[in-house]
């Protein structure tokens, strides 16, 4: 549930992420497999937009920019997939010649 709000422009998150709710979570889910990620990411989303609900006045296409926000959100999450993957305990060891 979200906080009340003092501000007019929060005020409209819920009802805007409301009527988008189902297809959003169905674009992220459709690119991202982990029903737990996925569900988290669509949360994550909810808290960017609430933290730029400022900006809600001047935005003409909302499910355009929900759909935005979402695709920056997933690139920063195979960022940080693939970050994670690299970590130096996933080198492979390589064998060391000692007849040279």
């Amino acid at each position: 549930m979200i906080p009340a709000a003092s501000n007019k422009s929060c005020q409209k998150v819920a009802p805007i992420f409301e009527t988008y709710r189902s297809s959003l979570v169905r674009f992220v889910k459709s690119r991202i497999s982990d029903a737990v990620d996925s569900e988290e990411m669509v949360s994550e989303i909810l808290l960017k937009v609430y933290d730029n609900c400022e900006k809600l006045e001047e935005i003409k296409n909302p499910e355009g920019w929900l759909i935005a926000v979402s695709k920056n959100a997933i690139a920063d999450y195979y960022r940080k997939e693939k970050r994670e993957s690299k970590s130096i305990g996933d080198i492979p060891e390589i064998p060391i010649d000692q007849n040279s």
